[in-house]
């Protein structure tokens, strides 16, 4: 009897549970996010450290991650909108604030019971990661077999679950995913952006790509590789008006009118029929991925690894801090 007062109380909270379903547990709150859905069936997923820029740490990323797999689940949800709080999107992955440090020493790779990521060239050259990509964290045992026991299976998906491997997968979301990007969106930041159906910029947008982790560049700018190799190289931002021209972005808009513009054109895409939208994001992202892009982006990513872990500390600083240099 208290068992069937529980499940109907769960009920009221939760959702009815299918018979024979195991009790779900209550989420825990969001740190560095917020999700909420409106009476339009609009998801809003806001990346909330304004303080930072809206920096990516790990937290951050599952924390997204589980707001979109919460949004796709609730079938009141049609449209998801991606925001970042404060004056900037996104200014790409943390890789110093005090919580993302604390995150890192709280829960170290070596804690966690494999090795971390440091290593020499050969280590890494000799690293089968396409292989890792298809390894999960739940695979407590497997090893690659071409990683000769040196590289644990999860240490791979620890890094590609920050970046490229969650951004693959965000990217087939079965719902619309409408981002709104202002000031500075960077790397990382250019990363997530691209992974949404729709992107609307203020008219104070510099955007400054990925280059090399998650490489969509050259498909977000319909495979105009001569103008993506400029980009990439010469390391600049891309502001409004340009990444319109581009089709980087789809249109750009007053900042003081952005949420406005973002909103109105959720609240159209709402009203259309769940499944055909789902159809069309399916065909046209399988014309992306039918010339190669999934395999292209995995592919850019395993060459990236050795090359950034296999340099010696001074040169990765070196790299990090002309990288600096081109975004002061």
């Amino acid at each position: 009897q208290a068992q069937v007062e529980l499940a109907g109380t769960l009920s009221l909270l939760w959702g009815p549970l299918a018979p024979g379903a195991p009790m779900r547990q209550p989420a825990v709150a969001f740190t560095q996010i917020t999700s909420s859905v409106d009476a339009h069936g609009i998801c809003t997923v806001l990346l909330n450290r304004p303080h930072l820029r809206n920096a990516f740490s790990r937290v951050m990323t599952y924390e997204v991650d589980r707001a979109f797999d919460e949004a796709c689940d609730n079938p009141d949800v049609k449209v998801i909108v991606l925001l970042g709080a404060g004056e900037h999107f996104c200014s790409g992955h943390d890789l110093g604030s005090k919580e993302h440090l604390a995150d890192l020493q709280s829960r170290s790779y070596e804690s966690m019971g494999f090795p971390g990521p440091g290593g020499d060239y050969k280590k890494w050259s000799d690293t089968d990661v396409e292989t890792a990509f298809g390894c999960r964290s739940g695979d407590a045992r497997l090893q690659c077999s071409t990683m000769k026991g040196v590289l644990n299976c999860h240490i791979s998906h620890e890094i590609h679950g920050r970046s490229s491997r969650m951004c693959l997968k965000w990217r087939q979301l079965p719902k619309p995913v409408i981002c709104g990007v202002k000031g500075f969106t960077i790397y990382h930041g250019c990363a997530v952006m691209s992974i949404a159906d729709v992107v609307v910029a203020a008219d104070d947008s510099k955007i400054m790509p990925s280059l090399v982790e998650y490489t969509s560049l050259p498909w977000d700018l319909a495979l105009n590789t001569r103008k993506a190799k400029e980009i990439m190289m010469l390391q600049r931002f891309i502001l409004a008006d340009e990444a319109e021209q581009l089709g980087l972005i789809n249109r750009v808009v007053a900042k003081a009118n952005l949420e406005r513009e973002v909103y109105a054109m959720a609240r159209g895409v709402a009203r259309a029929d769940p499944f055909h939208l789902r159809m069309m994001k399916l065909a046209a992202n399988q014309a992306q991925d039918s010339a190669g892009m999934s395999t292209h982006v995995r592919s850019t990513t395993s060459l990236w690894m050795p090359h950034c872990w296999g340099r010696k500390l001074d040169s990765r600083e070196a790299l990090w801090k002309s990288t600096g240099a081109c975004l002061r």
